[in-house]
């Protein structure tokens, strides 16, 4: 009875009298699961009673996307003289426990955080970056499942993300996935800044209860950035002050001052805007251009206001402005083009709008994650399917 999401390993058996027998052990298809091969032995001879049979086994890693009694179809081994299907399995998938802390849910065997700052030792100075990767080591998950880290931040020390690396390790029959995040540190304030600690909640599947990774947090020294004062030399002279402001006589006629022809270029600017507007906004891809700009400003809003069905109405009117989108029929199937969190994030946009789930949808990590990807898929033009979602029990 593994946990939703737990890895499950799957071993398939094929005995066959002959080796001239030659086909295909068709790929196990089961809903709400994702599968991934986990390898294939050599064939071997081995003896059943006394006959004697060459033994293929094969091995998969299930991965259950809901709770509750799944049904495992026959394996089905297939070729031009023998066809084979084995016997359907039940499997009991049981859902979260309560007692599961932390905002993500992370059922692993093992998981280890590390750190890393570049420089090792930084030399903290307002305003001046430093790097720092925070790195997930699971075993049981894949990278897909693994949480990008997200400190919070305060207004003198702010924390911008810096792109994820993602990989997976199989090892015998056991996955170990890995995820790197690196977040780019920022001080605004010279002085004594704490970093606060990283805790992460996850479920120890070995001694089924909760368990915490965490990171120690730090107290920074950061030292004043040099060049503040910078351009601020002494004051202009009176005298060169009105120069400029007060028009000139040359060969006995007034000239106009360089504010008064800035003045004249700003008001021919300004009417040459308003032209190009009109002209743009008759065209259609001004139009879809701003579709696109208001519906993404209204998914945001929607998501901080934990509003699913006005931010799914602004998904829909965003991708009616995109030619090149298949248009969605619910934000599971947006999610199909989206990689990795973003895509997460809409399949639980899909579940709270469809019924799936009983708990309030919280949109913030959807209004931060899904609008930077949509843009990207946009431009793109092309597709890429998710690997993981997010729990969905």
């Amino acid at each position: 009875q593994p946990f939703v999401q737990q890895e499950v390993r799957y071993e398939v058996r094929v005995y066959r009298r002959s080796h001239l027998l030659e086909g295909d052990l068709l790929p196990p298809e089961i809903s709400d699961m994702v599968i991934e091969a986990a390898g294939q032995e050599d064939p071997r001879r081995v003896g059943v009673g006394d006959r004697e049979y060459e033994l293929i086994r094969y091995e998969y890693l299930l991965f259950p996307q809901r709770s509750g009694p799944v049904r495992l179809p026959g394996a089905v081994y297939s070729g031009r003289q023998v066809y084979a299907r084995g016997k359907d399995r039940d499997l009991v998938v049981r859902a979260r426990p309560a007692e599961a802390g932390g905002r993500f849910w992370l059922p692993a065997r093992s998981l280890r955080v590390s750190e890393r700052w570049s420089p090792a030792e930084p030399d903290w100075q307002v305003g001046r970056p430093v790097k720092r990767g925070i790195s997930l080591e699971a075993e049981g998950l894949t990278a897909a499942q693994l949480p990008t880290i997200l400190p919070p931040e305060g207004p003198d020390l702010r924390i911008h993300p810096a792109g994820d690396r993602l990989g997976n390790q199989l090892s015998g029959s056991v996955m170990t996935g890995m995820r790197e995040t690196t977040l780019v540190y920022l001080p605004r304030r010279a002085g004594v800044l704490d970093i606060p600690a990283v805790h992460i909640h996850w479920w120890d599947t070995e001694r089924n209860r909760n368990q915490v990774a965490a990171l120690p947090g730090r107290r920074i020294r950061v030292a004043a950035g040099t060049g503040s004062a910078e351009g601020q030399g002494a004051p202009v002279p009176a005298g060169l002050k009105s120069k400029t402001r007060e028009p000139v006589q040359a060969n006995g006629r007034w000239t106009l001052s360089v504010e008064r022809w800035r003045g004249l270029g700003s008001v021919l600017m300004a009417v040459l805007a308003v032209a190009a507007l009109w002209a743009a906004l008759r065209s259609t891809g001004f139009r879809r251009w701003l579709i696109r700009r208001l519906s993404l400003v209204r998914f945001v809003r929607s998501c901080k206001r934990d509003d699913a069905r006005s931010a799914w109405a602004a998904l829909r009117a965003w991708a009616a402005a995109c030619p090149s989108i298949s248009f969605p029929a619910g934000p599971g199937s947006l999610a199909g083009q989206l990689p990795d969190q973003a895509a997460a994030e809409l399949w639980a946009l899909d579940a709270v709008l469809f019924g799936r789930e009983t708990v309030r949808w919280r949109g913030a990590e959807a209004a931060r994650r899904v609008p930077p990807v949509l843009r990207r898929l946009r431009r793109q033009g092309r597709t890429r399917a998710s690997v993981l979602p997010e729990l969905n029990p």
